[in-house]
């Protein structure tokens, strides 16, 4: 876990760690308002209570402030900012001077509303007013709910859009890259190692190339499979894209401090597997304000396959990713480790010094052509 520790210090400071995700590459200032579900993730979310009542302010939420929604934000712990931000968006949309929410739980489901008495009013609808009452509790120390299905949803639509940009940002980036693979006995006494280091960057022409830096004698033999060379792309350490969502099925199982991170837990694993293709079977773990994956610990499936030099053993393994200057969280490490036929493979794979093709600058964010068609 070292390799995470402090990487909440490395966060891109005020409004725009919150809202980089649920911008959608508009400008600020003239952004879209916030869907009631996003709007959930933000207040879910790890940031600042000053922040998330800041991007409320900001974007403003489209909703009829129905009872679904009210419901759901009984659920979670609202600051008093917090509770002042949506207050005031409610009167926006509402245009209705009388809402409140106050700190004190409401008397009941169909107790009036009324300044100060925990409750927010609903729009009038149809000849006579309807108001409907919420409990809001003083906000202190509260676990927050765990996410819905359709809010499971969104977060899986979240991180596997955030991918995908990701995939086509590693494009235009060089990087530094390193590996030390090994094979052990049992007892942990080594019986070959492999050790090499490359540059991947672009030629004149624009075309990508790897330039080896160092290299040790491989003496593993050929009975494992080590990633080398041109098949070290950060892209081809773990990515969920859009077009694998039906592939898996996620699930929920906490939401957690990975170090001082806040991420939502979810298990991940194909719901069925097919012949030729490579599957993922693990825990991932999703930073709760960006909605990238920050770390991924599970098995290739299948775990052997049959190729030119005999079987290949995949063994289980553990990513790493770190926001590094920029917006997004990129590989930075991956661990692998396991047993076959009595001997243990063990390799050590770094990415580092990512820069932007054609910039002596650290990774710097760049914009998303699709995000105007999100």
């Amino acid at each position: 876990m070292s390799e995470l520790k402090n990487l909440s210090k490395l966060l891109i400071p005020g409004l725009l760690a919150l809202t980089l995700f649920f911008t959608e590459g508009a400008t600020f200032g003239a952004l879209p308002p916030l869907s009631e579900d996003d709007a959930l993730l933000v207040l879910m979310g790890s940031a600042p209570a000053s922040r998330k009542a800041e991007l409320i302010r900001a974007r403003g939420i489209e909703s009829n402030w129905g009872g679904d929604f009210l419901t759901r934000l009984s659920a979670l712990c609202l600051d008093d900012d917090i509770r002042a931000a949506l207050e005031q968006e409610f009167r926006r949309t509402a245009n209705n001077p009388q809402a409140g929410l106050g700190s004190t739980p409401s008397a009941g489901p169909d107790s009036p509303a009324a300044p100060g008495n925990g409750t927010i009013p609903l729009p009038p609808s149809g000849p006579e007013p309807s108001r409907v009452s919420i409990r809001v509790e003083v906000c202190g120390y509260k676990r927050p709910p765990a996410p819905d299905e359709r809010l499971l949803a969104r977060i899986v639509e979240r991180l596997t859009n955030n991918d995908a940009r990701l995939q086509n940002l590693l494009k235009s980036y060089t990087f530094h890259t390193s590996i030390l693979a090994r094979k052990m006995d049992p007892s942990g006494a080594v019986l070959g190692s492999y050790y090499g280091e490359w540059d991947v960057m672009f030629s004149d022409r624009g075309e990508r190339m790897s330039h080896e830096i160092a290299k040790s004698p491989d003496t593993t033999n050929q009975g494992v499979h080590l990633l080398k060379s041109s098949k070290m792309e950060p892209g081809e350490a773990l990515m969920f894209l859009p077009q694998d969502r039906d592939e898996y099925a996620f699930r929920y199982v906490d939401h957690v401090a990975l170090d001082e991170i806040g991420a939502y837990k979810l298990s991940v694993e194909p719901k069925e597997v097919e012949a030729g293709k490579v599957y993922f079977k693990g825990t991932i773990w999703v930073e709760d304000r960006s909605l990238q994956i920050v770390k991924a610990d599970g098995d290739r499936v299948p775990s052997f396959e049959h190729g030119f030099f005999g079987w290949r053993f995949y063994p289980h393994y553990v990513t790493f990713r770190s926001q590094t200057g920029g917006r997004f969280w990129l590989p930075t490490l991956t661990v692998s480790d396991g047993m076959a036929d009595g001997v243990r493979v063990n390799s050590v794979i770094k990415y580092f010094e990512y820069r932007r093709f054609g910039s002596e600058s650290v990774l710097t964010p760049v914009p998303d052509d699709d995000d105007s068609q999100q």
